[in-house]
């Protein structure tokens, strides 16, 4: 996707959102976009994401892990899944409380919710789904 496709879904997804807007003219639009594409920001992050999936295609490595990868069945995907939701979440709790105690209980909501969500891929990581009869 280039960027005035990006661009131009953005700007329709939000005069979608927020009806009271006025609808940009193409014109507008264009020099929104001319200023963005200018930018220097813009052209080294353009940059950067074009050398990232340049390299990403071409690595033989990640070639080898996509290829194990859809190798993998579909219960040991939700296993693994599990486990590094899991194992993430341990983690960061360790090092925040390692660093300094946070002083109220709401900070554990999300790794909560992350070692939750892992539990769940790998209790239904056992689960195969079974046609009907």
């Amino acid at each position: 996707m280039s960027i005035d496709e990006f661009f131009v879904k953005g700007l329709r997804d939000a005069e979608r959102r927020i009806p009271f807007l006025r609808p940009i003219r193409p014109e507008e639009q264009q020099a929104l976009l001319t200023v963005v594409c200018s930018s220097q920001i813009f052209r080294v992050i353009d940059r950067v994401v074009d050398r990232l999936t340049r390299a990403c295609d071409t690595s033989v490595v990640l070639q080898g892990v996509r290829r194990m990868w859809s190798g993998t069945s579909p219960a040991q995907k939700r296993l693994i899944a599990g486990v590094a939701l899991i194992v993430a979440a341990t983690v960061h709790v360790t090092l925040v409380v390692w660093h300094e105690t946070p002083p109220s209980w709401l900070w554990l909501v999300v790794p909560g919710f992350t070692v939750a969500i892992g539990l769940l891929f790998v209790i239904f990581s056992g689960a195969e789904r079974r046609a009907h009869v």
